[in-house]
């Protein structure tokens, strides 16, 4: 399977580490927006929890050279702007949809008491995660793990629709809703 990476933070790197090395997965783009492909490239090599990755990594201008493999590179804000069909891609890995989220829902004044709070959530919910998943495991296990996860991952998305809207959608409404009323 031909594997396209979208946001080659922390996520996507350990993605692609732990994918490198099954034949099923064939990892073929990477877009990412900053950094380019020698800072990518570094990342990629040395991690600050995992060490150094044994590969030999070569940055070039539009791609990544992963044991003589290349992977090719963009810098698209979007990833609706990249062309996954050029490299084939039949999957693609989409790691900075919870970057999005945070700057998307708020405030600019706030930006960064919103990013704090998130980070602080992340960890308490890795936390209730690890004791959930391990207490499942106990007494359930392996397919209790599953049915809780898909129960959570349902949960998740149902919440999702309780989202308020962002802030250009409200004033674009108020906008309509005024002239109509004209």
């Amino acid at each position: 399977m031909r594997i396209g990476i979208n946001g080659f933070g922390r996520m996507g790197r350990l993605s692609f580490r732990a994918a490198w090395d099954w034949p099923e997965f064939d990892i073929v783009h990477i877009n990412e927006i900053a950094g380019g492909p020698e800072t990518a490239a570094h990342l990629l090599e040395f991690d600050t929890v995992h060490g150094r990755w044994d590969q030999d990594i070569q940055p070039e201008s539009d791609a990544i050279w992963v044991d003589g493999k290349r992977v090719s590179f963009s810098t698209y804000p979007s990833p609706q702007d990249v062309v996954w069909k050029a490299p084939e891609v039949v999957f693609a890995v989409n790691s900075s949809l919870h970057s999005y989220l945070i700057l998307a829902y708020s405030d600019a004044d706030q930006v960064t008491l919103d990013v704090g709070f998130y980070y602080m959530a992340n960890a308490a919910g890795r936390l209730v995660g690890t004791l959930l998943s391990g207490s499942m495991y106990l007494l359930a296990g392996l397919p209790g793990c599953v049915w809780t996860s898909a129960g959570l991952v349902l949960a998740a998305a149902g919440l999702t629709l309780f989202l308020p809207a962002k802030q250009e959608d409200r004033i674009l409404t108020l906008h309509f809703q005024r002239s109509s009323e004209c």
